[in-house]
């Protein structure tokens, strides 16, 4: 966030169409704002990885299917969407034509120091458990035993399975001219780029249902106390009443 907030500093807008090719004006930002957005994919040696790893885990383990696969989902639309949003501002194929520049340092260090963070904190999830379950002995940590963690984590087939196919979709968006213009004629290349892989109405449909909720919800909402009250304790036993286990 602090990134986007460089970002929209120096160029003085935040509209994405406006943007592209930024990496070239602003090397420092975009060297921080990628180590930022590896993070928010989830990607291997970022402390969000650590932390969503732990989390699909025991949703896995102890909780529902369906939590389960709500979760996966979640995880693939923040890197579905955090990729498009990199490649369009620091690499989109159309400069732009908005001023822009490094910020000053007061603006970079922090950006560096957060940075760094992303990239180490996790060494701290042991000791950080360990206390936890020195203090709260009741409960199993499995941050505790982090080396034992990401030797597993790394030796599972599935995790180099997706790091495969992650590098594999990433290295066709900068295959050579030639290649690209010579599969852009297939049949089914050109089916899937009249309906945009899929994705424009996949977020057409989430923009739609969103607006529909929106709609529905703003209703309910009379701003009565004791109507706010009946739809809190209403929604509450309605959690309580789905089958966790």
């Amino acid at each position: 966030f602090l990134g986007a907030g460089a970002i929209i500093h120096v160029t003085g807008t935040r509209d994405l169409e406006q943007m592209g090719q930024l990496s070239r004006r602003m090397p420092w930002v975009t060297a921080t704002f990628l180590i930022g957005a590896f993070a928010l994919a989830g990607l291997p040696f970022t402390n969000s990885f650590y932390s969503k790893e732990l989390i699909l885990e025991s949703a896995w383990t102890y909780g529902p299917a369906w939590s389960y696969v709500l979760m996966v989902a979640g995880a693939g639309i923040t890197a579905l969407y955090t990729y498009r949003m990199v490649s369009k501002v620091f690499f989109g194929t159309i400069a732009s034509k908005v001023h822009a520049y490094d910020p000053s340092t007061a603006m970079l260090i922090p950006l560096g120091i957060l940075a760094l963070g992303t990239l180490s904190s996790w060494l701290l999830a042991g000791p950080f458990s360990t206390l936890l379950v020195t203090s709260m002995p009741f409960h199993e940590f499995p941050g505790s035993h982090l080396t034992a963690s990401l030797l597993e984590i790394l030796r599972s087939p599935i995790t180099w399975m997706s790091l495969s196919i992650i590098l594999i979709t990433a290295s066709l968006w900068h295959l050579p001219d030639h290649v690209k213009t010579r599969l852009s004629t297939r049949k089914f290349v050109k089916t899937w780029n009249t309906s945009n892989m899929g994705f424009e109405r996949v977020n057409s449909w989430v923009v739609r249902t969103t607006q529909r909720s929106g709609r529905f919800t703003q209703t309910m909402q009379t701003g009565v106390l004791k109507w706010n009250l009946i739809l809190i304790l209403g929604s509450l036993a309605i959690l309580l009443g789905l089958p966790w286990r």
